[in-house]
C-alpha cells in the first residue's frame, strides 16, 4: 500500500517533537538547577554593587551561549554542558564574594544550598561508574571518608589524602579516555596533556571548551591545597576543609558534565 509523503513528513515532525519532549523531561533537574544558579547570580549582582561589571564578565560567555541556544537542538547533553559552564564560573565568582568581606558570606551559603554536596556526590558516583569501575570504587571510598570526617572519625589529613588519590587516578583516566575504551588493553598511552584531553573529550561549544580548560588551574590549586593538608604543612579549620572539599567535588562534577556523552557513556 502506497503511503503519503506529506503524511509521513508530518509524522516525522511529531516524532521529533516527542523526542524533544523526552530530552526536556530528562533534563528538567539540570534546567531547574541552572535557573537557581541564575537567580543566585542576580542576587550576587545586586549585592556586589561595586563589582557588577566583574560579575557579568565572569558569566558573559555562558549567558550568551545559553540565551542564543536553538530550542530545536536541545538535548540532555546540552543541559549538562551548560551546568558545567555555570559551575565553573562559580569558582571565580566565589573569589569575588570572599574578597568583598565576611558580610557577604551568606551568598556562599546560598550557593551551597543550590548545589548541595550530597547530591553532587551521588551524581558523580553514577558518572564515574560509566567511565571506569576503578574510579567508582575509589570515589565511593572518598564518599565514606567524607561521612566519617563529618562525624569527626577522620581528620582533615585523611580526607585530603583520599580525595587527592582519587584526583590523581581520575586525571590519569581522563588521559586514557582520549583513546576508545575498547582499545585500552592494547594502547601505549601518550603523556598527559590537559589541552589534548580537552580537545579529545569536550562537548561541542566554545564555552564548554573554555570551562574545561579553566578546570586545569582549578584542579592544580586543589591538588596543592590537599597536598599541604595531607602532609600537615597547612592547618585549616573544619569549615575551611569543608569548603576545600566542596571545591574538589564541584571540580570533578563540572568536568564530567563537560565530557562528550558519547565518550562518557561508551
Amino acid at each position: 500500500m502506497k503511503e503519503s509523503d506529506e503524511i509521513n513528513k508530518a509524522k516525522t515532525h511529531v516524532e521529533g517533537l516527542l523526542k524533544l519532549g523526552k530530552e526536556i523531561q530528562d533534563a528538567t533537574p539540570y534546567l531547574i538547577n541552572i535557573n537557581q544558579n541564575l537567580d543566585w547570580y542576580n542576587s550576587v549582582y545586586g549585592v556586589l554593587e561595586d563589582k557588577q561589571d566583574q560579575v557579568i564578565s565572569i558569566i558573559k560567555g555562558p549567558l550568551d551561549e545559553l540565551s542564543s541556544f536553538n530550542y530545536s537542538e536541545f538535548t540532555l547533553s546540552a543541559a549538562t554542558g551548560f551546568t558545567g559552564t555555570f559551575l565553573t564560573a562559580t569558582v571565580d565568582t566565589s573569589i569575588l564574594i570572599r574578597e568583598s568581606g565576611q558580610k557577604h558570606q551568606f551568598l556562599l551559603d546560598n550557593l551551597k544550598n543550590i548545589n548541595p554536596i550530597e547530591s553532587t556526590i551521588e551524581n558523580i558516583l553514577v558518572q564515574v561508574n560509566h567511565i571506569d569501575n576503578r574510579l567508582y570504587v575509589e570515589f565511593n571510598d572518598v564518599k565514606q571518608c567524607y561521612s566519617q570526617w563529618l562525624a569527626d572519625l577522620k581528620t582533615n589529613s585523611d580526607l585530603a589524602k583520599d580525595a587527592r588519590t582519587f584526583q590523581e587516578h581520575y586525571n590519569g583516566i581522563l588521559n586514557m579516555l582520549r583513546v576508545p575504551k575498547k582499545d585500552w588493553a592494547t594502547t601505549k598511552f601518550k603523556k598527559s596533556s590537559w589541552n589534548k584531553i580537552v580537545d579529545a573529550l569536550c562537548k561541542k561549544g566554545s564555552e564548554q571548551k573554555n570551562s574545561f580548560l579553566k578546570q586545569q588551574k582549578i584542579g592544580e590549586d586543589i591538588w596543592e591545597a590537599f597536598t599541604k593538608i595531607m602532609k600537615k604543612t597547612s592547618t585549616i579549620s573544619k569549615d575551611e576543609m569543608g569548603d576545600q572539599f566542596k571545591l574538589f567535588i564541584d571540580h570533578i562534577y563540572a568536568i564530567n558534565t563537560l565530557i562528550d556523552d558519547r565518550i562518557l557513556y561508551q
